[in-house]
């Protein structure tokens, strides 16, 4: 069932010129299976267009349209690939045939302009059904007709237990019908099946029956009308009387399926030359083998060679192993110790006494939430921004609630604290450099209030977890970046040649794994910002109470591009600059910065001559001072990145290492300017390789993925076009709405 698997190209690379053959789309040069079927199709429809006007809607590599240009009065070929559709007019000029880029659910025609639509291999593309069935009637004259396929879930997916990642949508055969009867009252399904047979049919059309088809052989054998298991429906459907199409059968000449054979012969005898080459290599060592392992130099040694075996297994059972011991007792001898682990790790905590809770206050609500922060909510800086925008969905959705705040204040970092009074019904500031729950109670003046959830943000406030839970009935933790996830990012990148990594900071960051993975087991429910993150520590953890609730456009910051209206980019209108945001008191930004200065930057000012790097963003830009170009821009904090995405034709996420969710490319996607992102910061992201983002790890890569987006304005439009959709459809607070319920336990209201 594998097209790609099936298909086999006439020439040898396999490509037809302009376009690769990926398994996405037909191309003419590719023969077996696929050929056959796509075909097909054209063929059938090719008796219903003659001198009429026809839209070929996906026309992709444009064989079809132009096949069907050879009768009809007027064809237009229509496709969301730039690239197909720049090949088609290169390809096939006919004075009846045009083609244009355009989607399946926004069709750049006119209404009732087209007397057929035809559709092949369109439909499970893409989820936009119902929007590409209204776009298809309103081009449609009265008494039009429309002639789609659509692959049998069942047939092609469950039976054979094959998907291809190109089927986005695939239906069941009542599910087809249902939809195009939704549309059109006239509805007559064909089944389609590409098999080995043989086809006897009269010389001369006659009134008797129908085509009958046989199954089987000479010891079992069935006869059907129509087709047997078809894997592939083809469906006309019009508000007029239907057209009639008796069954067909496409034939593949014999003298071509010869040579085909001929091809495999040849192919079958050169593998096994190579086999019997490598048999006969195979021999040729095991006798030399042989040679050394009956001489009498090789007998002499055995003992030493035993001798050396031992010595290599006494070293790792005296040093690999009891390092592994010691990490293990390390991690369950904190597990199992007082949860002030803040204490164990200052000289003179070991004394602090253990807080006695005073009786609780009656007049507590019966519905409250206390969120412990170690950085305060606020705009200033990505973490605080994330935290304001999940209360501010809380607060909008359950108005009713108790939610109080406990956290720190760091005026020359947090900026304003305007936006709390909105959420908070009462704001506690701590007065020393750690959040505790003796120093809590001191701020409530010693009044014990119930909270139904404590929510601890960041590892720092998660110190005091043991105490902290005395408060509360359910334990939230975000670690806001999963510490044990950037470890191993950071073991990774010390064996990477030019990294920047260094073994302190893999240190540093063991420690903080370490207590990571303590209050992941101390918490009720455990909350990452990324799904990857939530998926390493499911695997150190081994627990299911650890959940991802990804980071969303901000509505405080971006309340203008999230207002659904469409943003016109005109990358034609741009300037060739290429923006980084991000936070640079982040040793990872700054790495990521320095790496993208060093390797790829220059890469892109050779090709590009005018391009400018703008660097936006709070935090020390000092370190890439030293890089004294024209052509880079170090802006620094503004009061609002929106204007500088923009202004800017491209954006990059270059991170190397850290964990986390990486929220600059949502903040690059909501305004449709498409990014260029590493493996490390596109990772778990819904964002599509060379669909709506570019995914790159050399810098070479980088490079070129950059250019491609300041050359190519149609390019840059269709990807910046499509992550905006993406990042409407995944990454927004409202539809994060349930999981928050669910987290906070607000699913049955306050």
């Amino acid at each position: 069932m594998n097209n790609k698997l099936d298909a086999i190209s006439t020439d040898e690379t396999g490509q037809s010129k302009g376009l690769e053959f990926t398994g996405e789309r037909y191309l003419p040069s590719v023969e077996g299976q696929i050929e056959l079927e796509h075909v097909h199709r054209y063929v059938i429809a090719r008796e219903i267009v003659q001198g009429k006007v026809v839209l070929d809607i996906a026309s992709g590599e444009g064989y079809g349209s132009n096949f069907l240009a050879e009768v009809a009065s007027r064809v237009i070929g229509v496709d969301i690939s730039d690239e197909a559709i720049s090949h088609s007019k290169s390809k096939y000029q006919r004075g009846n045939l045009e083609f244009r880029v355009g989607s399946c659910a926004a069709i750049p025609l006119e209404s009732a302009s087209v007397d057929v639509v035809v559709s092949f291999e369109t439909i499970e593309h893409h989820v936009q059904h119902e929007e590409m069935m209204q776009e298809i009637r309103r081009v449609l004259r009265p008494n039009g007709v429309l002639i789609i396929s659509s692959p049998d879930k069942h047939e092609f997916t469950e039976v054979h237990n094959y998907s291809t990642h190109f089927h986005v949508k695939e239906l069941y055969r009542d599910e087809f019908e249902l939809l195009l009867k939704r549309y059109f009252p006239n509805v007559q399904l064909y089944g389609q099946r590409v098999g080995y047979g043989s086809n006897l049919a009269p010389l001369e059309q006659s009134s008797g029956p129908g085509g009958i088809n046989y199954v089987g052989n000479l010891e079992g054998l069935a006869k059907k009308n129509g087709v047997s298991r078809p894997v592939y429906f083809v469906a006309v459907a019009s508000d007029h009387a239907l057209p009639v199409l008796g069954g067909s059968f496409l034939e593949s000449s014999l003298d071509a399926m010869q040579q085909k054979d001929n091809r495999f012969d040849e192919q079958t005898i050169f593998f096994q030359k190579i086999v019997q080459e490598k048999d006969r290599q195979i021999e040729d060592k095991d006798a030399k083998i042989a040679t050394i392992t009956g001489s009498i130099s090789w007998r002499i040694t055995k003992p030493l060679r035993w001798a050396s075996r031992r010595l290599v297994h006494l070293i790792y059972l005296v040093v690999v192993r009891q390092i592994y011991y010691l990490i293990f007792v390390i991690k369950w001898a904190a597990y199992l110790a007082t949860g002030n682990i803040k204490y164990l790790l200052k000289d003179g905590g070991g004394n602090q006494a253990v807080v006695a809770l005073p009786v609780q206050n009656k007049s507590t609500p019966k519905r409250n939430i206390l969120l412990v922060s170690f950085n305060c909510p606020s705009r200033a800086h990505a973490g605080g921004l994330r935290i304001l925008d999940l209360y501010t969905q809380i607060r909008k959705d359950f108005p009713e609630i108790t939610i109080d705040l406990y956290t720190r204040k760091r005026p020359e970092i947090d900026g304003s604290y305007s936006d709390l009074d909105a959420i908070f019904d009462k704001v506690y500031f701590s007065s020393s450099e750690y959040v505790t729950l003796n120093e809590l109670l001191t701020l409530q003046q010693g009044i014990y209030c119930h909270y139904d959830v404590i929510d601890i943000q960041f590892h720092n406030a998660a110190l005091d977890i043991n105490e902290l839970r005395k408060l509360g009935g359910k334990t939230v933790f975000t670690p806001m970046e999963a510490m044990s996830r950037a470890l191993w990012l950071s073991m990774k990148g010390c064996y990477t040649k030019g990294s920047k990594f260094t073994l302190a900071r893999v240190g540093r960051e063991f420690i903080l794994a370490v207590l990571e993975v303590i209050f992941c087991f101390k918490a009720d429910q455990v909350v990452c910002v990324s799904q990857a993150d939530a998926a390493f520590l499911r695997l150190i953890v081994r627990s299911r109470k650890i959940k991802a609730l990804e980071t969303g456009i901000s509505p405080l910051e971006f309340s203008d591009a999230l207002s659904g209206d469409a943003i016109e980019t005109h990358a034609g209108k741009k300037k060739n600059i290429i923006v980084l945001v991000a936070y640079f008191g982040s040793e990872t930004n700054i790495i990521a910065t320095k790496w993208f200065l060093d390797n790829v930057h220059p890469l892109i000012k050779a090709q590009v001559p005018d391009y400018v790097f703008s660097v936006v963003g709070r935090g020390d830009l000092t370190p890439f001072k030293c890089y004294q170009d024209s052509a880079i821009t170090l802006v620094g904090e503004v009061l609002s990145i929106a204007p500088y995405i923009l202004e800017a034709k491209a954006a990059i996420a270059p991170a190397l290492g850290g964990s986390g969710f990486r929220g600059k490319i949502n903040q690059y996607a909501i305004f449709g300017v498409p990014c260029v992102a590493s493996p490390i910061a596109a990772n778990g992201l819904a964002y599509q390789d060379r669909h709506d983002i570019f995914v790159a790890a050399e810098p070479e890569v980088f490079a070129r993925r950059c250019i491609e987006l300041l050359k190519d304005n149609s390019l840059n439009e269709t990807m910046g076009k499509r992550a905006r959709e993406t990042c409407f459809a995944e990454y927004t607070w409202e539809s994060k709405r349930t999981a928050i319920s669910e987290i906070y336990g607000l699913a049955g209201g306050a």
